[in-house]
């Protein structure tokens, strides 16, 4: 699982791939996968984080949760 802002770059630089040609998918920087050690166990998402440059605002609030969460996660 990647990153939503890596997915976002990939379909920038490659807007041939195939995932732009998906119904009702949306590439959009904000969503985080959530890992204990190697494994993703789940994902958080944040939208619209106040302020500008939202999309990075929106990464940065996810992994403060994330992070804010860490030392529960086993």
């Amino acid at each position: 699982m990647l990153p939503s802002g890596e997915i976002v770059t990939r379909v920038k630089n490659d807007p041939t791939a195939g995932l732009v040609h998906l119904t009702n998918v949306v590439t959009i920087q904000g969503a985080l996968p959530i890992k204990v050690g190697d494994q993703v166990v789940g994902a958080a998402g944040v939208l619209d984080a106040p302020g500008g440059e939202k999309d990075e605002k929106d990464e940065v609030c996810a992994k403060v949760g994330i992070d804010k969460i860490a030392g529960q996660l086993k």
